[in-house]
């Protein structure tokens, strides 16, 4: 088949998948669109290398950003303050802050830390594509049905994603794959810039898919569309198993399978009320294990990498005397990586999200972090209890996303862990205290009795 007419049979194929889910009866509005939208760019390569073939320098790619990417982030962010100020009676902003102290003081650290960067302007701008990515969480959690609203929006950005990196592998290798600069050796990378920003994608499109087919599945009747959106998740969860194999990206192949392991596993009971234990208690003894045996280096020589974890060990041991010189501070928020330090470095990441916060904000970071990490936990423990639909997903991504930065750095600036992260771990009111919660963030009773006006022959 030629390029462009394939081109043009996957695109009509994603706007298939679109409008069969949009057919569906469901209660999720309009402007789910907006943070729908979000999530896919900021999943894949960067706009300006969607729109433009010139070549970019270091030092306007780290510092001056792209036109065109401020100015759809912009639009985004003002399009999502105005969904948000049409439904100022689901949340007020004391409300926020005091149900997430962890996050706001977190997010008053890193604000405070612009002022000690090197370019406080640039470190400006990226913190204020952090409260966008904050906007697009209460647009989600707003919705009437939260949890249904965050599954639906992660489905129709891999409706895009997946299909278009399976085509611009096949048909647009130019685009869709690269080669080690080094070793010559290709690996797929679609519609992301690396292969680990696909192994990364597919790893959290691979858990939707996952939880998507285990609701579906618990359902007593199959109607019509029940059936087909059954048949697409499967398809989309094999698609993501194939690219994510293909992509060669081992951490992201590990981290899949231990979360759905996670999901699979909280069916039961007894293990929804003691996953932290069970998880802890499989980790330490893994940990003696391998004191005993040679079970890390074997399972690293499986997956085809060395015992440096692909160069990770030498970045780290490079990395840690610089973390030294701005120990308690860092650099400034996401400011750490300069053109300087990229000349030096040659990455552009430390391949750790524990040593990025660090290098960025120094061990006062890493600490506040820490503590929002435990508000998460209690946040995830308290939704596996009240509501195992959503609480099994965000139990199983809290600990993946824990596991992932271990080698890699996803706790940094737009990404689309990070944005999964704060998501699972928002709350919007103080009342899922009094009411129990329901979904993602909004009480049992707004929900039950916003779901009844939007859908009244569901109840009778």
């Amino acid at each position: 088949m030629p390029p462009h007419l394939a081109l043009f049979v996957y695109i009509i194929f994603i706007f298939g998948l679109l409008w069969v889910d949009c057919r569906r009866d469901i209660p999720v509005s309009p402007g789910l669109w907006v943070p729908t939208i979000w999530l896919t760019i900021i999943g894949s390569r960067p706009l300006s290398l969607w729109f433009t073939s010139a070549p970019v320098s270091a030092h306007e790619a780290q510092l001056e950003g792209s036109p065109i990417e401020r100015l759809v982030y912009l639009t985004l962010i003002f399009a999502g303050l105005f969904i948000l100020s049409r439904r100022k009676e689901g949340f007020s902003i004391l409300g926020l802050v005091s149900a997430n102290k962890a996050i706001f003081v977190l997010l008053a650290y890193f604000a405070l830390s612009l002022l000690w960067s090197e370019f406080p302007f640039v470190a400006f701008k990226r913190y204020v594509k952090t409260l966008g990515m904050l906007i697009m969480i209460l647009i989600i959690l707003s919705e009437v049905d939260p949890e249904l609203a965050l599954r639906t929006s992660i489905r129709r950005c891999g409706f895009v994603l997946l299909p278009l990196s399976l085509m611009l592998a096949k048909y647009f290798p130019s685009i869709g794959v690269s080669y080690d600069i080094w070793t010559g050796v290709p690996s797929l990378t679609g519609v992301a810039i690396t292969k680990n920003m696909l192994g990364q994608i597919c790893m959290l499109f691979g858990l939707v898919y996952l939880w998507s087919l285990v609701l579906e599945w618990k359902q007593e009747r199959f109607s019509k569309y029940s059936r087909l959106v059954l048949a697409i998740d499967t398809y989309m969860l094999l698609l993501t198993i194939n690219l994510l194999l293909k992509s060669n990206s081992a951490t992201s192949l590990v981290c899949l399978l231990f979360g759905s392991a996670i999901l699979l596993g909280t069916r039961y009971d007894f293990v929804r009320k003691k996953t932290g234990f069970f998880i802890i208690a499989g980790l330490l003894t893994f940990l003696f294990l391998s004191w005993f045996s040679d079970i890390i280096p074997g399972m690293v020589q499986s997956l085809g990498r060395d015992t440096t974890l692909t160069g990770r060990t030498g970045i780290w041991q490079r990395l840690l005397p610089m973390a030294k010189q701005n120990l308690w501070f860092g650099k400034g928020y996401n400011m750490f990586w300069t053109p300087k330090i990229l000349d030096m470095m040659q990455v552009n990441e430390a391949h750790n999200g524990y040593l990025e916060i660090v290098l960025n904000t120094g061990l006062v970071g890493l600490f506040l972090f820490f503590l929002f990490i435990l508000s998460a936990y209690g946040r995830c423990k308290q939704a596996i209890i009240s509501n195992p639909r959503f609480g099994r997903f965000a139990m199983s991504l809290f600990w993946t996303s824990l596991l992932y930065n271990i080698s890699e750095s996803a706790f940094r600036g737009i990404d689309m862990v990070y944005m999964l992260f704060l998501a699972i771990s928002f709350r919007l009111s103080e009342t899922e205290k009094e009411y129990g919660v329901y979904g993602c963030g909004v009480p049992a009773l707004y929900y039950s009795t916003a779901r009844r006006e939007a859908h009244p022959q569901d109840h009778g």
